[in-house]
């Protein structure tokens, strides 16, 4: 409920993905599934096939990672991908929070 808010205050509605259809977007290659976490944490424990981008370098990791023509789903905590949703919105990613 708290990303909602922080979302709508800015005028941008996000768009979801239902949690449960996840595993059927690795197969599928309309969707790329995306992780913003750190090295350590990403070899802790990740979604296998999902692509990581580091917070530290997020703004120039986008560009080189993410694929334009794909669905992107943000997975993590809501709360920390508030900021991450605005940017990739703003630069004309097809972006997705998950439910």
């Amino acid at each position: 409920m708290f990303i909602r808010k922080i979302i709508f205050r800015n005028n941008i509605a996000p768009r979801y993905v239902d949690a449960k259809d996840l595993k059927k977007m690795f197969c599928d290659d309309t969707h790329q599934i995306v992780q913003i976490i750190s090295y350590k944490k990403w070899q802790e424990e990740h979604i296998l096939f999902s692509t990581r981008i580091s917070p530290d370098n997020f703004s120039k990791e986008i560009f080189t990672k993410l694929d334009p023509n794909k669905k992107i789903v943000l997975y993590g905590e809501y709360h920390s991908m508030a900021e991450y949703y605005r940017v990739l919105d703003y630069c004309k990613f097809n972006v997705y929070l998950i439910k």
